[in-house]
């Protein structure tokens, strides 16, 4: 029995059908590769933002962008989206919230770099005027220091 993946695309406002169809495409082959690898079938279903916009909003970005994250299927009451993924490290705000509200609720969002998906861990704003491609999601945590290891003024002492 094969298991389903809905993946909610959120690419830019201005992007082309052509270009939203091929990178579906590459989204679908590169889950199902993975799935290959652990020896599951798997199905990838891939909306736009585009598509999911049209169908689901009714005038109000903010309820939008959180029913993109809160959705839940109707029978199961299971997340409707398995996983977020953008294009690009840089993104415009509507997208900058959708991530926002997916990586803080520990829901899986990627960045589609060349044949791979990477993890996002966080968006932050470095143009916050610049509503078409002011924020930037980081697809790495960033390093944290060993426990136990105390700063110093730069000098180990022997022990």
């Amino acid at each position: 029995m094969s298991q389903t993946i809905i993946v909610f695309y959120a690419h830019p406002s201005g992007e082309d059908g052509k270009t939203i169809a091929k990178q579906g495409i590459k989204i679908r082959e590169i889950i199902r590769a993975k799935g290959e690898r652990a020896g599951k079938d798997l199905k990838v279903s891939v909306i736009s933002g585009r598509d999911d916009f049209r169908i689901h909003c009714r005038g109000d970005w903010n309820v939008w962008a959180k029913s993109i994250v809160k959705r839940e299927h109707a029978i199961t009451r299971k997340p409707y989206y398995d996983l977020i993924v953008v294009p690009s490290t840089t993104v415009g705000r509507a997208t900058a919230q959708v991530v926002d509200l997916a990586v803080r609720a520990g829901r899986p969002v990627f960045f589609l770099s060349d044949e791979k998906l990477e993890r996002i861990t966080q968006v932050y704003a470095f143009d916050a005027e610049d509503w078409q491609g002011g924020f930037r999601c980081e697809p790495k945590q960033l390093e944290l220091p060993f426990e136990g290891k105390e700063e110093s003024d730069g000098k180990e002492e022997a022990t």
